[in-house]
């Protein structure tokens, strides 16, 4: 039996010139099953590292009956591999739990700490499965069931942004693409022959992880999200009816007599007018950083003109939310705080509270409002992610007041 494996499961980027430190997705609840999995990880490599230098040959029996050798290894080796590490390279295990410490933690959100466990666990082996399918060289490594991760992260949040470190400095850059970058790659060097990295057990790892999620949000087994894939698709449509409507407008209009006068079209504060038009076609047409920048104008230009500064529902949402998203709390602060004031009573309005409180509790230093919006809210919220938020930004607070 082949006890030294020919093929590993090694990181998916190449992280040395392009280094992942975080998303910019806050969490619902702690994190913990992806802290127990990258401790498992850990604690396996450093046990093969205290074996080794004690009993060598004791580690290759240990490893002949843990890796996974295609047609040669028991059964349970198709978990069992997605543990192991290149002994003696350990770069091969800083890659693959940085990666699982950068999107792990927001798949375990949504999916639950049960569910993940699942999840990665039959990853690892959907992974290993489609390995031994087309190569038949023993692998370990854990990027296969990251790999399913990172599908699943592709899926869920795929307009989350993705903060690197990079020769040039720090860098921040969609997951669609820092992660449809990595599928690209791996399928471009599976098709070329692979190498010594098992590229098959990638792939199978992202189509399990994109694939099951879709299917998830598809039968709303998983609750969809503004930003996940089916929303997006959503938007989508929704814009190219805005566009359509938007055009008949404007032909209806070029059809009126030169004398006649557009109704609904004040000439006062008409400056204000065609900014939040612009604000409004750019959300149409998935602008959304653009947006943002046309929004905070107008919040300044407007401030004389509060109602002026209003959306429709969906957009004022839309915006808040991405407001959020990029970093600048204090428009986003500003843009729930109209969505309140305009729609108190709107279905959603107890998660917005909450998510302004959110955003006051951490980044604008208003704890005190902060409290008063997530109590309020908490009676509210029937969505058990969003309670588990509510009271961490509620023990948070405590903890402030009494530190």
């Amino acid at each position: 039996m082949r006890q030294t494996p020919a093929h590993s499961l090694a990181p998916n980027y190449d992280w040395a010139v392009f280094l992942p430190v975080g998303t910019d997705r806050p969490l619902a609840r702690p994190t913990l099953v992806n802290h127990v999995l990258i401790g498992l990880n850990v604690a396996v490599y450093l046990g093969e590292v205290f074996v080794a230098r004690l009993a060598p040959d004791l580690l290759d029996t240990l490893r002949s009956q843990l890796v996974l050798d295609p047609g040669h290894s028991p059964a349970w080796t198709y978990l069992t591999y997605a543990f192991l590490h290149s002994h003696g390279h350990i770069l091969h295990l800083l890659g693959n739990m940085l990666f699982l410490w950068v999107f792990g933690p927001n798949v375990e959100d949504r999916f639950g700490r049960i569910g993940y466990t699942a999840f990665y666990l039959v990853g690892a082996v959907v992974a290993g499965l489609i390995h031994a399918l087309f190569d038949g060289n023993p692998v370990i490594g854990a990027s296969g069931a990251i790999a399913g991760v990172t599908g699943a992260f592709l899926i869920l949040f795929p307009r989350t942004r993705v903060h690197m470190l990079t020769i040039i400095g720090p860098f921040s850059i969609a997951a669609t693409w820092f992660i449809g970058f990595a599928i690209a790659r791996d399928i471009f060097f599976q098709s070329t022959g692979g190498g010594s990295v098992a590229y098959a057990a990638h792939i199978g790892g992202y189509v399990w992880g994109a694939g099951l999620s879709l299917v998830l949000l598809w039968t709303h087994l998983l609750d969809r999200e503004i930003y996940d894939l089916f929303s997006i698709m959503r938007q989508a449509s929704r814009r190219r009816q805005i566009r359509e409507a938007a055009r008949h407008g404007v032909e209806a209009r070029a059809l009126r007599p030169a004398t006649q006068p557009a109704r609904g079209d004040p000439p006062a504060n008409e400056p204000l007018m065609r900014l939040r038009a612009e604000v409004t076609g750019l959300i149409a047409q998935g602008h959304l950083d653009e947006a943002a920048d046309r929004y905070e104008h107008l919040l300044t230009e407007g401030a004389a003109h509060p109602s002026l500064t209003l959306l429709n529902r969906r957009h004022q949402l839309d915006l808040s939310n991405h407001l959020l998203r990029i970093g600048r709390h204090a428009a986003a602060a500003a843009a729930y705080q109209k969505f309140l004031d305009a729609y108190p009573t709107d279905h959603e309005s107890a998660s917005i509270r909450l998510m302004l409180g959110l955003v006051k509790a951490r980044y604008l230093d208003d704890p005190d409002g902060a409290r008063e919006l997530i109590t309020s809210a908490m009676d509210a919220i029937t969505d058990e992610r969003h309670k588990a938020l509510g009271r961490t930004l509620l023990a948070e607070l405590d903890h402030a007041r009494t530190a």
